[in-house]
């Protein structure tokens, strides 16, 4: 006599991915039975979850139960506020890759990785990285910037130039009058790689601030 063996296969359909304030990541699942196509329902299951970047390295690694809805779909919450502290931001999409009850059920691109997180951790151009230090370039002028898109450049003297600033992707433009009153103006862009301001135009052509 042989014995028959029914194999359960487990489908993924990741319907969303939602990212919380604490970084956490949170999304769905649906689970079907394919021998009946039929949605497995507040079952328990065992899941296991991994985050990559594109070259393959580990970002996350975690394993967690959860209990289907009465639609056999599982909402799930990933990570924490360190989840991403050592990711490499260059090496985007992001992969998520998950398994059930030891069943590789499939991957899918994270792609809406929100901005605020990822400008925090690429060093991408903000008003609150500019604000945090004086930048400086070793001799004058060095730059003080404020929240109030206003800044100014500091001579070493008594008489520091009051001045206005816009941040244009990884670009500000700083607006300032010279001493014939006549409107000028420095452009300066961010290096991620180094954190610094990188002088394009005028005097300050080359001149790299830190």
């Amino acid at each position: 006599m042989k014995l028959k063996i029914s194999t359960t296969i487990i489908l993924l359909f990741i319907s969303s991915f939602v990212f919380q304030g604490n970084a956490q990541i949170g999304y769905q699942v649906s689970l079907l039975d394919t021998n009946t196509g039929e949605p497995r329902t507040n079952e328990k299951v065992n899941v296991s979850i991994k985050i990559t970047d594109s070259k393959g390295a580990i970002i996350c690694d975690e394993q967690t139960t959860a209990t289907s809805d009465a639609f056999g779909v599982l909402s799930l919450t990933i990570g924490n506020e360190t989840t991403f502290d050592n990711a490499n931001w260059q090496n985007t999409p992001f992969r998520i890759t998950a398994s059930v009850d030891g069943i590789n059920i499939g991957s899918s691109d994270i792609l809406n990785v929100p901005i605020a997180l990822y400008a925090r951790k690429t060093g991408v151009l903000s008003k609150e990285l500019l604000c945090n230090k004086r930048w400086s370039r070793g001799y004058p002028p060095a730059i003080i910037f404020y929240s109030d898109d206003t800044c100014k450049l500091d001579w070493n003297d008594e008489n520091p130039t009051s001045a206005t600033y816009y941040i244009d992707g990884n670009i500000v433009i700083i607006v300032y009058r010279d001493s014939d009153n006549d409107k000028c103006n420095y452009v300066l862009h961010y290096l991620t790689a180094t954190k610094s301001l990188y002088g394009v135009n005028s005097s300050l052509d080359g001149a790299i601030f830190k």
